[in-house]
């Protein structure tokens, strides 16, 4: 009886996911004739959402999109011009990506580039020489995936992680990396950064709570826990003109404090980790998982904060064969989203009490690609596109426990699991440069949005 109740669940989502028309909270947006093919949103203020949206060249742009007005403010940048990640913080979007072969932090003002003429900061990361481990080597970022901001001591960092290379001998060497960006003045830039030298660590994703940097990584080295998922925590500085890294030491190199769960148990599988804070020190980890070697399951770990041993850890059977691009957690509903990698469209929440995931899916022509807590009015905002015809871009404002011919609900089954961990002190060596920064002008387009679903 129990799983024919599950077989009419799973067939009712399929009829949600047709298109059809009432009145709910569940709306999406179209923003024709936007193209797009990938996009980042990221909430701003109460129905205001600042996005950024690549098509080709045709579409390299930020975009101020005013859910209120129904209006869409563009800003558009050369051609060659790519974000991997940004952030708001205060009236401030913070980003990093490429610009043509360069890796690029830059930042700007909302309202004085959307409504004034401002410009667009950028910063080129610099080429660093070093003498450890390798005497006269060099090392150049090549990459920079994800990235968090914090202010400290009158300072706006942002670290990231990424990737680079670091040549020795006319040898390269792609290692994972790490970086602390800060500025005070919003003109020059200071920088430290670390490579995992000694390929030891596969960096995933990054969070910054109340008094921490916390990472998630999964080894890749060749010891006996090859696999096993670690989460790394480094003190936000206490004094100005310093980085995570030196906060740990002035002295080349550190000790980082890493703690892992022995991969015998849970072992890191495919995608990448996963991590989001949940206020003050809390942090949550999702991860896709080989359980005792075998059966593979999602798994969510939940911290008071990165000293501790987790609080609760719970595991499920995948929803869909992908693992996760990106989560987000609403502080107000105390719900975790998780978006999956391959766009599908699936959203999942986990809330307490932490018995079952709400597995939601939208219509089924759009693929969804970025999300982010709307914390003053509502749950979450979403960006996709429409991959069928032109690539049409769309929003959706995302209410959980509401259903409509927007979005359909199913429940899956969670259980609870034990944690085993121990601990590591890896070796990291890190370095420090300067930054300066160039202006970019970007060119302003006025767009109106129209519902499609609601």
């Amino acid at each position: 009886m129990r799983k024919l109740v599950r077989f009419f669940l799973i067939a009712a989502v399929v009829v949600f996911c047709g298109p059809m028309w009432t009145d709910a909270q569940n709306t999406i947006y179209d923003l024709s004739p936007q193209t797009s093919e990938y996009s980042i949103i990221r909430h701003y203020k109460d129905k205001v959402d600042i996005t950024f949206n690549l098509y080709l060249c045709e579409e390299n742009d930020f975009n101020y999109i005013d859910r209120q007005t129904n209006t869409e403010y563009k800003a558009s940048l050369p051609c060659g011009f790519n974000v991997s990640d940004f952030r708001i913080h205060n009236k401030y979007v913070y980003f990093c990506g490429q610009y043509e072969s360069d890796v690029i932090v830059g930042w700007f003002d909302i309202d004085s580039v959307f409504f004034h003429g401002g410009s667009i900061h950028l910063a080129y990361m610099p080429v660093t020489s070093n003498n450890a481990p390798d005497l006269n080597a060099t090392d150049r970022l090549t990459m920079l995936s994800k990235m968090k901001v914090y202010e400290r001591n009158g300072e706006i960092h942002m670290v990231m992680i990424g990737e680079g290379c670091h040549i020795y001998n006319n040898y390269l060497y792609g290692h994972s990396a790490i970086v602390d960006a800060w500025t005070s003045n919003h003109s020059t830039v200071r920088m430290e950064y670390t490579m995992d030298y000694f390929d030891e660590y596969r960096y995933d994703d990054l969070a910054v709570t109340e008094n921490y940097v916390v990472l998630v990584a999964h080894h890749i080295g060749t010891s006996f826990d090859y696999l096993a998922p670690n989460v790394f925590y480094y003190s936000l500085p206490t004094t100005p003109n310093i980085g995570i890294f030196s906060q740990v030491s002035l002295s080349n190199p550190i000790n980082a404090i890493c703690y892992f769960t022995e991969p015998d148990f849970i072992s890191y599988n495919n995608g990448a980790m996963m991590i989001t804070d949940m206020g003050g020190d809390k942090f949550v980890t999702v991860f896709d998982a080989l359980y005792r070697n075998s059966d593979r399951n999602i798994i969510v770990t939940y911290y008071n904060d990165p000293l501790s041993w987790p609080v609760a850890r719970y595991a499920f059977k995948p929803t869909t064969q992908y693992s996760y691009k990106e989560i987000t957690y609403n502080k107000q509903m105390k719900s975790l989203y998780m978006m999956k990698r391959d766009g599908t469209c699936v959203i999942e929440r986990l809330g307490p009490p932490f018995n079952n995931l709400d597995v939601y899916k939208t219509v089924d022509t759009y693929v969804w690609m970025s999300i982010d807590t709307l914390d003053n009015s509502g749950n979450a905002i979403v960006s996709g596109t429409e991959p069928l015809g032109i690539a049409t871009k769309k929003i959706l404002r995302f209410e959980e426990q509401v259903t409509n011919e927007c979005v359909g609900l199913y429940v899956w089954e969670i259980r609870e699991e034990e944690e085993y961990r121990g601990h590591h002190y890896p070796v990291q060596y890190y370095y420090r440069n300067g930054v300066g920064s160039i202006l970019v002008q970007p060119n302003i387009t006025i767009t109106r949005i129209n519902i499609i679903c609601d």
